[in-house]
């Protein structure tokens, strides 16, 4: 295998995976119908295929490397690993740039099509590890590292992705390996077409299966009639799509020799070989610069084209003129770097500057999680005293349900907070505060009293072990009411997530309310919502929703173990600058390192799409009053790739006494901005009979 038609096959290659992006956020079955379009479907599932022929060629080609040249492994991991971290430094601050300009979240991998970098750079490193000296059974030891790495990646659902292609390195080893022999088997044509025909046939299987694998996960349970866990469709998947991308590389292997482009294409395609991390690290900036939501499906459009074949065309070009000067950049910066003998002594043995850092960071992180946690343990008697003259207790099946109860109106404001809210009752104080200083036109008297519920692990609550269904949210809430004595019908005002339970609560007890206000209340088509969110069934898609808040409430762990929760704390300055609440600022930040993303809120996640799914086919009864206020932002922005104003109409049975009312700002603007909500709702009791 030839190190020119390699980088020949590798340029097309790259070609290709940039038009598997376009096809995702184009034409893939995930992409919500009003921005999918017709005519990139084939190249949606071949990302992978693609990307195991690097994988291939890298371990080939560092094999037949060792084995033919002296002290290959001196320098080795600064030979391999800094010009693919130059490229990913430089094209991660232009992401980083781009995203900061156009006020996208910043979150890892900043460069949302990096993960190759992250992979390679680990097979390298065991790459290393395992060869530089004669070990027994090196290529055993070199799959231990990939499985390792796989099951990371598995446990941190990064992605099939991550881990279906990079075993393929492995084969790119074997054949190295053999190459003498692989040849003599494949000495004649009618041997080499017999081999091929039998790795398309292969290929072809597995390829069906995987992209099947909804049928069958549908086909088998209605065999054994049994719920089984998808986990057993999606491990055989993952190994069958390893066997495909086997086989592409392996066929890509055996017939290369038979391929002789003409001179145009091949110096074509060997330009782009030359260039491949550039372009692969650059392209996908602008696949979502010019795509219909950037980075996310949170942020709007930047420059959004309609027409795909404009589209294509488009990211094509700028990808190639940006991906030449990147190259060109970064040859500058390697020059000066050959020739700058201080940076050379810095990264020469890059082990132990990693070790130098890495102690550094380990010293430092127990010295701040010691202080963060003597910090929170000061702030106990505070949090204690705040409970004891705020906090009213009520059962729930046994449960102690902490409330705020405030006022004493006559309309009885029960306050339901979102599913990121820690602690409900602290929370939303200045909402209540807002409603306290209403008063009735006729007699003067105090118009509201309010309830804000903390659900059991939430803010002051006991916590329980019962699964978050709807029906435990309904019941929850009427048995708090019921606890404190609520006789009268209330106005149910609930935020995001907490519509849901709300809507629940109006089926079951329709007499108990008198009003709902929603405060971007979740609805039920916002069951399957993620765009980003790459899943080939719903069954996939509802497995991956119940395993992400698993990983993100160990993250959470992680972040107050070492005491580096604080860094999110600060967001409370931002939230409630205009409260009034700044004396509580240090509790609030208590609760909410002791409560986010905690077992209660993680089992609550868990069942989020189902509960949004259950109430498919949702409307309120035609007599209820109802005001849903509409984040300016989301609407905007169509949060999830979904026309939020459109799907509330859909619920809406009455448009006389059920409105939507756009609010200005984020979804957090209850918390700094609460007089908009507090006039909502006091106009909502003129439509109460």
């Amino acid at each position: 295998m030839s190190l020119k038609k390699t980088k020949m096959v590798q340029g097309l290659f790259v070609i290709l995976v940039m038009m598997h992006h376009l096809a995702q956020k184009t034409s893939a079955s995930w992409v919500p119908a009003r921005v999918r379009q017709p005519g990139l479907e084939i190249f949606v599932p071949i990302g992978y295929l693609l990307v195991s022929f690097f994988f291939f060629s890298s371990g080939y080609g560092l094999t037949k490397s060792r084995k033919t040249r002296e002290n290959y492994f001196d320098g080795f991991l600064v030979r391999r690993i800094n010009p693919i971290l130059l490229v990913f430094c430089l094209t991660n601050l232009i992401y980083l740039w781009v995203r900061f300009v156009f006020r996208n979240n910043v979150y890892s991998p900043i460069n949302p099509y990096s993960w190759y970098v992250y992979t390679i750079t680990v097979i390298y490193t065991g790459y290393w590890f395992v060869y530089r000296k004669n070990r027994k059974h090196p290529l055993l030891l070199m799959g231990l590292v990939i499985l390792a790495y796989s099951v990371y990646c598995y446990v941190r659902i990064l992605g099939d992705w991550w881990i279906n292609s990079p075993p393929v390195f492995l084969a790119g080893i074997i054949f190295a390996e053999n190459e003498e022999r692989i040849q003599q088997f494949l000495s004649t044509k009618k041997k080499t077409l017999k081999a091929a025909l039998s790795l398309a046939a292969i290929f072809i299987i597995c390829f069906v299966l995987t992209e099947r694998s909804g049928d069958v996960y549908r086909l088998i349970k209605g065999l054994t009639g049994t719920d089984f866990s998808y986990y057993l469709i999606n491990i055989p998947c993952i190994l069958l799509q390893t066997v495909a991308g086997l086989c592409i590389s392996i066929l890509i292997y055996i017939l290369l020799p038979y391929i002789n482009p003409p001179e145009k294409i091949d110096r074509a395609l060997g330009f782009f070989g030359s260039m491949t991390l550039e372009f692969y690290l650059i392209h996908g900036l602008f696949v979502q610069l010019f795509g219909h939501h950037f980075i996310d499906d949170k942020t709007k459009p930047v420059f959004y084209i309609k027409n795909i074949f404009l589209y294509v065309i488009v990211v094509f070009v700028l990808a190639t003129v940006s991906a030449v000067l990147i190259k060109k950049l970064c040859g500058i910066i390697s020059e000066f770097y050959e020739h700058t003998p201080m940076f050379q002594k810095i990264f020469r043995d890059m082990l132990k500057l990693s070790a130098a850092v890495a102690a550094g960071f380990v010293i430092f992180t127990i010295g701040y999680s010691v202080f963060r946690h003597k910090m929170s343990a000061g702030l106990e008697d505070e949090v204690k005293e705040f409970s004891d003259k705020n906090i009213t207790y009520a059962d729930a099946d046994g449960t102690k349900i902490a409330t705020l109860v405030e006022g004493h109106g006559k309309y009885t404001v029960v306050i339901l907070g979102s599913d990121a809210d820690p602690c409900p009752t602290m929370d939303y104080r200045p909402l209540t505060e807002r409603l306290s200083i209403k008063t009735d036109p006729e007699t003067g008297e105090e118009l509201f009293r309010t309830i804000i519920i903390d659900f059991p692990g939430k803010g002051f609550s006991e916590d329980t072990d019962r699964e978050r269904t709807l029906s435990f949210f309904t019941e929850t809430i009427h048995e708090t009411l019921r606890s404190l004595g609520v006789k009268d019908r209330v106005i149910l005002v609930a935020d995001q997530p907490s519509g849901l339970y709300a809507f629940d609560y109006i089926n079951k007890y329709r007499e108990d309310v008198s009003a709902f206000v929603g405060m971007n209340p979740y609805y039920p088509t916002l069951a399957r919502h993620y765009l980003e969110g790459i899943f080939r069934n719903e069954a996939e898609y509802a497995w991956i929703m119940k395993r992400i808040p698993k990983v993100e409430g160990m993250d959470q762990r992680l972040l107050c173990a070492t005491g580096y929760v604080g860094l999110q704390s600060p967001v409370y300055k931002y939230l409630f600058y205009g409260s009034g609440l700044r004396d509580d600022y240090d509790i609030m930040e208590d609760m909410y390192v002791k409560r986010y993303m905690k077992d209660a809120q993680i089992n609550e996640l868990e069942n989020l799409y189902e509960n949004t799914k259950s109430l498919r086919g949702y409307k309120l009864p035609e007599d209820l009053p109802a005001s849903i206020l509409l984040s300016n932002d989301i609407r905007k922005n169509k949060y999830y790739g979904l026309d939020w104003q459109d799907e509330y109409k859909k619920i809406i049975t009455n448009n006389d006494i059920q409105v939507v009312s756009i609010t200005a700002d984020d979804p957090y603007s209850v918390f700094y901005n609460p007089s908009i909500f507090a006039q909502k709702i006091e106009n909502i009791t003129e439509l109460i009979k």
